[in-house]
C-alpha cells in the first residue's frame, strides 16, 4: 500500500471547513482509492450518496460504504487514523466525519455508479435511480416522511432512466409509490402544483374528518384550529389552511346539514 500522509484527513478537513460536503467526497475519495489497491471495490451509499444527489438539501456526518469484501478494510482506516468504536464505526480525532461499512450487497447496479474524480482519486456514488428506489422502499415499508425521493428526481430529472426506475419499482413491490413521486415533481415542475411533494389530504378525506368530528359533537372551531395546524393540510400558513377548510366547510352538503341540526 502506498505510503499515507498521517495528517491527510487533518489537512482535508481544515480545507473544507467551509464546505463538509467536499470534505466528506474527499475522504470518500482516499478511502475508494486505497481499497483498489487491494482489489476490493468500496461504493458511498446511504446519507452520504442522498446529500450528494440533493446538493447537500440533506445533511449527513456519516459516510457509508458497501464493501466488495472485508479485505483490509481495517488496515486502510488505521492508515488513515481512524479508530473503530462500537458498531463497527469509525472516528478521527481530527475531523468530525465518521465512517461505516454496512453489509453487503449492494442494493444496486454497478454499472449505473456516478463516479466522482478528486485529487485524491475517484470515488464511486450509487447510482441515482438506485438511491430514489431506496429511498421509496423508506417511505413505503418504514414510514420516513419526507420529501427526498422527490427531491433526487426533480434535480436529475433529465438525466434519468426511468425505463430502469420503473422496472426496479415494480420488482421492489413499489410502483404505485413511485408513479406518485414521478406525477407530484411533473406536476411542480409544470407549475400545476406548489408542492414538490404533494402529501396533502384530499377533500374528501378532510371532508370526511370534519363529519366524523362533528358527530362526535366537537366544535367547528376546535375542528378548524386542530387541522390548520395539520402538515398534511393544504395550505402553507394557518391562515391558508384555515381558508382552505372554510371553504370545504362551505362547499359540503353534508357538514351543512350537520350544523344545522
Amino acid at each position: 500500500m502506498q505510503d499515507i500522509d498521517k495528517n491527510i484527513i487533518k489537512r482535508i478537513h481544515e480545507e473544507n471547513l467551509s464546505d463538509p460536503v467536499n470534505e466528506r467526497i474527499l475522504i470518500a475519495a482516499i478511502i475508494c482509492s486505497l481499497a483498489k489497491e487491494f482489489a476490493n471495490e468500496l461504493v458511498v451509499v446511504g446519507g452520504s450518496a442522498v446529500e450528494f444527489y440533493t446538493a447537500a438539501s440533506y445533511m449527513t456526518k456519516d459516510i457509508d460504504f458497501i464493501a466488495k469484501d472485508d479485505f483490509q478494510i481495517s488496515k486502510i482506516m488505521t492508515s488513515l487514523g481512524f479508530s473503530i468504536g462500537e458498531g463497527y464505526t469509525w472516528f478521527h480525532p481530527d475531523t468530525s466525519v465518521v465512517v461505516e461499512f454496512p453489509k453487503p450487497p449492494l442494493l444496486g447496479d454497478v454499472s449505473r455508479l456516478t463516479k466522482v474524480k478528486t485529487e485524491y482519486g475517484v470515488a464511486e456514488i450509487i447510482g441515482v435511480e438506485d438511491i430514489i428506489l431506496d429511498r421509496l422502499k423508506g417511505r413505503e415499508f418504514w414510514q420516513d416522511n419526507n420529501e427526498l425521493p422527490e427531491m433526487m428526481i426533480y434535480s436529475h430529472y433529465d438525466s434519468i432512466d426511468f425505463a430502469y426506475l420503473r422496472k426496479q419499482a415494480e420488482f421492489e413491490l413499489i410502483s404505485d409509490v413511485l408513479e406518485k413521486a414521478i406525477a407530484d415533481v411533473e406536476a411542480y415542475k409544470a407549475g400545476r402544483s406548489p408542492y414538490l411533494r404533494d402529501n396533502c389530504y384530499s377533500d374528501k378525506v378532510i371532508e370526511a374528518k370534519i363529519v366524523d368530528a362533528l358527530e362526535y359533537d366537537v366544535p367547528l372551531e376546535r375542528i378548524i384550529s386542530r387541522l390548520s395546524n395539520d402538515n398534511q393540510v393544504r395550505g402553507f400558513s394557518i391562515d391558508e389552511k384555515t381558508s382552505y377548510l372554510t371553504s370545504i366547510i362551505k362547499s359540503s352538503k353534508e357538514i351543512q346539514e350537520l350544523l344545522s341540526e
